[in-house]
């Protein structure tokens, strides 16, 4: 009895370490993003709630009357606060660069996905604009954007070699479990 006590504990156990782990880098998609000049944003970019590190930024701008379509692929300052980012074009920080000044709603971005409104937070326009200073720290905001972001989870499946050694030992060890039970 204290035998199979022990085996059905070791299961357990092995079958909770086996399970992955949730947090990490999400990819986030743009939708429905616009700028109140006509410009249309669409592309991906991907953040760590972690480390509050953004990676592998792929923006793309149509252009509207007032700022000029490109894509945006690279972080200026990854000091600024919570989850907002400053996504210059692929120039160097200069004053006159174009940037996107993006910043997300309620507690930012997280690791559990989810949608999240393109929204000012602390004061801070939520615009394309130009860079202010050389650091590109401030800007002069041109067209307000709005839409959301979109990262969707997995439910992450149990591994087979798990599913596999539970059903093992269940049918090895199934007259001692019905007589237990």
């Amino acid at each position: 009895m204290r035998s199979l006590r022990n085996i059905a504990l070791g299961v357990l156990l092995f079958s909770a370490a086996s399970f992955p782990a949730l947090a990490g880098t999400i990819t986030w998609d743009l939708t429905g993003v616009t700028g109140s000049d006509g410009a249309a944003y669409s592309g991906s970019f991907a953040y760590n709630a972690d480390t509050n590190v953004y990676s592998s930024i792929d923006i793309v701008s149509t252009g509207g009357t007032l700022t000029p379509p490109d894509t945006y692929t690279f972080q200026v300052n990854p000091s600024i606060e919570d989850s907002n980012f400053l996504v210059p074009l692929a120039s160097p920080p200069a004053v006159g660069v174009w940037l996107l000044n993006l910043e997300f709603a309620g507690t930012g971005l997280t690791d559990a996905g989810g949608t999240i409104a393109i929204a000012a937070t602390d004061g801070h326009d939520v615009a394309a604009g130009t860079c202010a200073e050389s650091d590109c720290y401030s800007f002069d905001p041109v067209s307000t954007i709005t839409g959301s972001v979109v990262a969707e989870i997995a439910t992450p499946e149990p591994p087979v070699f798990v599913l596999l050694g539970s059903a093992l030992l269940l049918a090895v060890f199934r007259k001692k479990l019905l007589a237990v039970f």
